[in-house]
């Protein structure tokens, strides 16, 4: 049981609020997660809900674990059936559940970390051919081997630096058309006629 008599005059405010949409602002160190633990409690004693029908969403799983805890020691048994968890650990489970509901084909899909997007945009990048292999100049006329050798090195090194920042400018492009949902001919609606963004297009299309 929660002793709703520890509870300040603004959390009592917030957990005892009626049914329906209701901000509160807080602070660090306001005692958020006492009040979010003493509201799902209250929940469950004065209203007409089932744990199941209850969803606590955080963001960290640190947050997720100490309301967890709170909450079961709060009501008992009922918070097991609570949803409780992150905003990416619930919308993952929500995707996994009702895959079709959200564009996708089936459930069995995998998430990627930023390291594996990268090297994946890298691959695109590739197969799209925008950038093309890097290919050594050809010898000057007089040039000596060393010479040659440090001209190959600097004109390598320009490539890559380039082919680094047309990633970079495609990692902050194309996840953005993603996220609103563009197909290629909306992004190409969507985008200058500027030529990096014609390349970004191509490697939009194989990503």
């Amino acid at each position: 049981m929660v002793d709703f008599n520890r509870l300040d005059e603004d959390q009592l405010k917030a957990v005892t609020a009626p049914d329906g949409v209701i901000t509160v602002l807080a602070g660090a160190g306001t005692g958020k997660t006492t009040t979010l633990q003493a509201r799902v409690a209250y929940i469950l004693e004065n209203m007409d809900v089932q744990p199941w029908e209850i969803m606590t969403v955080t963001f960290t799983n640190k947050s997720a674990r100490e309301i967890g805890e709170r909450v079961e020691k709060a009501v008992g048994e009922p918070a097991k059936k609570i949803r409780m968890g992150t905003f990416h650990s619930l919308s993952l489970r929500i995707l996994r559940k009702y895959p079709e509901a959200s564009g996708l084909q089936s459930a069995r899909f995998t998430i990627l970390d930023d390291d594996e997007m990268k090297k994946l945009f890298e691959i695109a990048v590739d197969e799209s051919g925008v950038l093309g292999d890097f290919k050594e100049p050809a010898v000057p006329e007089g040039m000596s081997k060393e010479a040659y050798k440090s001209l190959v090195k600097v004109e390598r090194k320009e490539f890559d630096a380039n082919r680094k920042a047309f990633i970079k400018e495609a990692l902050q492009e194309i996840p953005r058309w993603k996220e609103n949902g563009l197909h290629i001919s909306e992004a190409m609606k969507s985008t200058s006629t500027d030529p990096m963004h014609t390349d970004l297009l191509k490697v939009y299309e194989e990503y």
